[in-house]
């Protein structure tokens, strides 16, 4: 590992301490390459790339032999997906990343959604190797715009107990000074606000039982005086495909303040980990949460088209029918759920394609349009404009 980064991550964590509760702005850390002209602000617009779950893996970090036999779903996942895959793809899709960089002048940052790492670490020290590895990786893709990191269940899980203790800290110890050193500030974990002109960032941790999620939200988002506000999460605060997997779904009591925090500060939520594509409006009675979910999890195959595309006439009970196979034993509980909400959901489309998302803020008009992108293709797959669903148009 580069370690003057490394050093100038941890000393910048430690002397920024402080920086969130006092309000105070703090340059950019020295060891951080930026290209000064970008973004470009002579068009007066801003533009920002979108990662959903990427899980780089590099299978020499585990003990296979153990994996195999504890766990041979991972075991499968990791030597026959996303180790080849990572082999295969990464060098390259960060290239893509930075040809997009290059072709759009107004793009000031990256937001990776969680689970950039496979994580399950299963060996002593492991989770460390995996956290600072990925640090690697990143700082060596040299994209010059910060990168923003949310926290993914991947991110922080081993195998075992012991494992998971030592994952949850390689992250406050590796990631966790990665990102303060791309934003600024001191991030002791995976909660912080992000600022660059009038667009502000609030990203959560979907993760940390300790901090009250909506509150740091809601306070972030009103405290604000940014036009623009983006939350980003690991988690859907809305299902969006047949697993019905959302935030708070096991805290329902909680959910309406989540939702009205997003909704009545009209900000867009992006999210991932679910393997998918998808953008949805979910009507409140304090306006729509309109959420975008990315999936970037490339294949061997690099598909260019998607293996089905479902729309607004398959949300709600119609999902858990499109997959009658899956999960029986909660079958009743997500039937019931989905039908719950397309009572309120009147935008909707999910497909499987992994990408990438350009979501590009018009100077002149206002407008928050989202280009969704195959991973290996120039051609957007869908175009989406995210003002008017905030509109309700």
């Amino acid at each position: 590992m580069n370690h003057y980064y490394r050093a100038a991550a941890f000393i910048a964590a430690i002397l920024l301490t402080g920086a969130l509760s006092c309000g105070t702005s703090v340059p950019d850390s020295p060891s951080i390459p930026r290209n000064p002209e970008r973004p470009d602000k002579a068009s007066g617009s801003f533009s920002f790339l979108v990662c959903g779950d990427i899980h780089w893996c590099d299978e020499d970090f585990y003990d296979l032999d153990a994996m195999l036999e504890e766990k041979p779903g991972d075991w499968r996942q990791i030597t026959k997906t996303y180790s080849p895959v990572t082999r295969a793809n990464w060098e390259d899709f960060v290239s893509v990343m930075k040809d997009r960089l290059e072709a759009e002048p107004e793009i000031g940052c990256i937001v990776q959604l969680g689970d950039m790492s496979e994580g399950l670490a299963n060996t002593p020290g492991g989770a460390a190797e995996i956290a600072e590895k990925v640090v690697d990786v990143l700082t060596d893709a040299d994209f010059g715009v910060p990168v923003l990191l949310a926290k993914g269940n991947h991110d922080i899980t081993g195998v075992g107990d012991a494992y998971r203790k030592e994952a949850r800290a390689a992250f406050t110890g590796y990631v966790s000074p990665y990102i303060s050193a791309q934003v600024g500030t001191n991030v002791e974990d995976a909660n912080y606000v992000y600022r660059t002109g009038d667009v502000l960032f609030v990203v959560l941790d979907a993760y940390n039982r300790t901090l009250d999620q909506t509150e740091f939200m809601r306070k972030a988002l009103e405290e604000s005086d940014a036009k623009y506000k983006f939350v980003c999460m690991h988690e859907p605060a809305v299902p969006a495909t047949e697993r019905c997997w959302h935030y708070l779904k096991n805290s329902p009591e909680r959910r309406p303040e989540f939702l009205k925090a997003i909704a009545e500060n009209k900000a867009v939520f992006l999210c991932g980990h679910l393997h998918r594509y998808s953008v949805l409006r979910r009507n409140t009675e304090w306006g729509p949460v309109v959420q975008v979910m990315v999936n970037s999890v490339t294949d061997l195959k690099r598909k260019v088209t998607p293996s089905y595309e479902l729309g607004l006439k398959d949300y709600g009970a119609g999902l858990v029918e499109w997959k009658p196979d899956y999960s029986p034993s909660n079958r009743e509980w997500r039937l019931e759920t989905l039908t719950a909400e397309a009572e309120y959901v009147d935008y909707y489309n999910m497909t499987n394609l992994p990408g990438y998302a350009l979501i590009s803020i018009n100077g002149k008009t206002g407008d928050i349009m989202l280009r969704y992108y195959p991973a290996w293709s120039d051609e957007p797959y869908d175009e989406v404009n995210l003002t008017e669903l905030l509109n309700g148009k």
